[in-house]
């Protein structure tokens, strides 16, 4: 029923029920009422039978009983615990599933947590704190600080061992993915989400979960603490569906917002669930087919901007040419849009005359664009055939100089770097310049075998909507981010981080702390005859707003890779720089 609707009922019946009891004793007890409220009250009038009176009694009771269940329903709790309903539903945890990377403490701190929540045992949660803390401090495990879900549940058992009500808030994202990289991708998402959290929290006592102390003052929004529950798409749409229809009707009364998806193609396909309903906030996905708006918010530029930066890149250096790879629109709405954005893009720009003049007024060409040798194939028996594909492109090359755009997924991005290692085996293929899309920027190249030994992905060029160099916040914020996990931050941390950061103004600015409070404080902009929604970030030029959900005034910015001077690793350097992300300024 709508809200608006079921805010009536609930009025009309707890006036009927005030003047059922005010009918009652004004007859029974006269004198109690002056004379004028009487003739107010007994312009109501009631049945006198006793039949009648028992029907608006009983009416009047199963009224009440509904505006209770509506309150309950529409003006969510904020739990000194996890909501119980947790226990019995799949996908989505609060510390009482594993969910992602597994180790004995971990596991035990989870065992903990699911007795704390099962058994309300103050006891219990301090337990699984003890067991969060041991395994982000398990010097044995590789990365051992690189799991942002144990500090997720570490947070979570600490509000809950010191019964501290909170805002319950979800990133649904694909932890556990088929492909390698996606999960990679779906890590880096939680870890803004969970470093916003711990900075909520404990601000004025941050010693990013390296201890628990008991009696830790809350920073908190409004006075309350900040709750991250963690949802599980694994990348599929159908169990993406699972979890948004979850979160929007079974947690209606705990969930405030949600962060995710991961990919373009599965945020596409839930848009339609969390619409009306939850607030929807993507750090990641996309693609134009996307609909932004009441509900539906993003921080990260669309791929439009992307295409743009990635076309004039092109135009600047006279390059008139281009042969895309990409992954076909039914398998990846990112890789589809992107391509069809670029290409429309590319066609109709001129190139510059400051580089050169031979070519002025010269359109952009995308050669072979129907061509399935190109198409990337993951997991496909039909395998991509790399070798042939550049050797084409390479012929072509001979006259003049081609740009390979390498547009992948996450699926695909093994073979977009078997593209980018083909090309530079040969190093005789001068004419071949290569740049892609904002996926196959990659903390590490070496772990997506680009590595120093062949120099494959040296002055490779991919456009990427944040960078550490762009700013100060943003040095602070990688600096933050090396402590807290150990090693470099991404666009997709600082993405998740900066639509977490709204979501946190969101509930500090909301006059209802509610899911239409949320969604109303994000919704203002310069639309509506308000004072627009602004929250302070990292990505942009600092500052998060929307426009009709979309992030406004977006900035791409082009890197490369290069070896860095902190390190004999390839990183990525701002493309008029020679810094990496880890290189001291």
């Amino acid at each position: 029923m709508d809200a608006f609707l079921r805010t009536i009922v609930a009025i009309v019946g707890f006036l009927s029920s005030l003047f059922a009891v005010l009918d009652y004793l004004e007859r029974h007890f006269p004198r109690l009422f002056p004379s004028s409220i009487s003739r107010i009250i007994r312009f109501f009038p009631l049945p006198r039978s006793r039949w009648g009176r028992l029907g608006v009694l009983v009416a009047s009771v199963a009224v009440i009983i509904f505006a209770i269940f509506f309150w309950r329903e529409f003006f969510p709790q904020t739990l000194k615990g996890c909501p119980t309903d947790l226990i019995s539903i799949e996908h989505i945890s609060c510390g009482e599933k594993n969910l992602g990377e597994k180790d004995a403490s971990k596991q035990l701190g989870v065992d903990a947590f699911k007795t704390g929540l099962h058994e309300n045992k103050t006891s219990a949660y301090e337990e699984a704190v003890n067991y969060f803390l041991e395994s982000r401090h398990n010097k044995n495990k590789s990365n051992y600080k690189a799991d942002p879900e144990t500090l997720i549940y570490l947070n979570n058992a600490q509000l809950a061992a010191q019964g501290i009500e909170a805002y319950t808030v979800v990133v649904v994202v694909p932890v556990t993915a088929r492909n390698e990289s996606v999960r990679q991708s779906a890590l880096e998402i939680i870890r803004g989400v969970a470093q916003v959290q711990e900075e909520v929290n404990w601000a004025e006592s941050n010693n990013w979960g390296e201890k628990y102390d008991k009696d830790k003052k809350l920073n908190g929004i409004n006075g309350k603490g900040l709750r991250v529950l963690i949802g599980d798409d694994a990348d599929d749409s159908e169990q993406a569906k699972k979890v948004a229809k979850i979160l929007v009707n079974e947690l209606k009364r705990y969930v405030l917002a949600a962060i995710g998806h991961f990919s373009s193609g599965v945020t596409k396909a839930v848009s339609s669930i969390y619409q009306d309903e939850l607030v929807l906030i993507s750090p990641t996905s996309t693609s134009e087919d996307i609909q932004t708006g009441k509900f539906i918010f993003r921080t990260v530029p669309s791929n439009r901007f992307t295409s743009e930066v990635l076309a004039n890149y092109l135009a600047m250096k006279g390059i008139a040419k281009a042969a895309i790879f990409y992954r076909p629109g039914k398998e990846s709405s990112y890789s589809e849009s992107l391509r069809k954005e670029f290409s429309e893009t590319f066609s109709r720009n001129y190139i510059s005359k400051c580089a050169d003049d031979t070519k002025l007024g010269q359109r952009g060409e995308v050669l072979y664009p129907e061509d399935e040798l190109y198409q990337f194939k993951p997991g496909s028996s039909n395998s991509f055939d790399v070798q042939k594909a550049v050797d084409k492109v390479s012929k072509e090359a001979e006259k003049e100089t081609v740009a390979l755009v390498l547009l992948p997924d996450g699926e695909s991005r093994s073979q977009a770097i078997d593209v980018i290692r083909a090309t530079r085996i040969d190093r005789n293929r001068q004419n071949l310049i290569i740049l892609g899309g904002d996926s196959l920027y990659n903390n590490e190249p070496t772990l997506t075998r680009v590595t120093p030994e062949d120099e494959a992905g040296k002055d490779l060029v991919v456009a990427a909507s944040w960078h550490c160099k762009i700013s100060t916040n943003s040095r602070r914020f990688c600096e933050q981010g090396t402590q807290l996990w150990g090693g470099e931050v991404s666009w997709r941390t600082a993405q998740a981080h900066d639509a977490m950061k709204a979501i946190e103004t969101a509930l500090k600015q909301a006059a209802s702390k509610n899911r239409q409070g949320v969604q109303k404080a994000l919704a203002r902009d310069n639309h509506n005859g308000q004072e627009p929604f602004k929250a302070n970030g990292v990505t942009g030029a600092g500052k998060i707003s929307f426009e009709k959900g979309n992030r406004a005034n977006p900035l791409v910015y082009l890197t490369k890779v290069i070896e860095c001077k902190s390190s004999n690793k390839y990183g990525f350097a701002l493309i008029n720089s020679d810094k990496c992300n880890s290189d001291p300024d």
